[in-house]
């Protein structure tokens, strides 16, 4: 699942959505990917998958 493997990449454990835990995801994201988006991290992932789309 990719949230998992979003959340591993800023170094989050999972945990019940909440104000508190959306800043620390939101701050943990600048950090880690300051000029980036998260679909760019699942552009390989969905190259690798053909039939992702279909």
């Amino acid at each position: 699942m990719w949230v998992l493997e979003y959340l591993r990449l800023l170094n989050v454990e999972q945990k019940q959505p909440s104000l508190p835990f959306l800043k620390k995801l939101m701050k943990r994201h600048r950090l880690v990917f300051p000029f980036e988006n998260v679909s760019k991290l699942l552009i390989d992932q969905y190259e690798k998958k053909p039939n992702h789309y279909s």
